[in-house]
C-alpha cells in the first residue's frame, strides 16, 4: 500500500492489533480513541513505538507476550487466543 492508502486505512480504526516491530509507529496516525493491542516476545521489554505513542496520545494500550517457538530475537511465537479475546474485550470496554 502507498503511504496515503495506509494512512486512510488506519485513520478510523477502533482497535489496532500489531506485532512489535517497525510497523507499529503507524498507530500514532490514528485517533485518540483508538485502542492498541500489541503482541510480542517476552524478551522485548521497554517502551516501544506503539506503547510510547499510546501513552503520548492517551490511547488505551495492552500488550500480550507470546511463547517463543525457538530461540532468538526474531523467533516465531504463539499466543493464547483466550488471552487475545480477553484483551480485546477489555479494550472494547475502554
Amino acid at each position: 500500500l502507498t503511504a496515503e492508502q495506509q494512512i486512510a486505512l488506519i485513520a478510523d480504526c477502533e482497535i489496532i492489533v500489531s506485532v512489535i516491530g517497525a510497523s507499529s509507529p503507524i498507530t500514532m496516525l490514528d485517533q485518540k480513541t483508538c485502542r492498541i493491542l500489541e503482541i510480542g516476545l517476552p524478551g522485548f521489554s521497554g517502551i516501544f513505538a506503539s506503547r510510547a505513542w499510546a501513552s503520548i496520545l492517551g490511547q488505551p494500550y495492552v500488550r500480550i507476550d507470546g511463547v517463543p517457538i525457538e530461540k532468538g530475537i526474531n523467533s516465531n511465537f504463539t499466543i493464547d487466543t483466550k488471552e487475545v479475546k480477553k484483551c480485546l474485550e477489555m479494550l472494547s470496554g475502554s
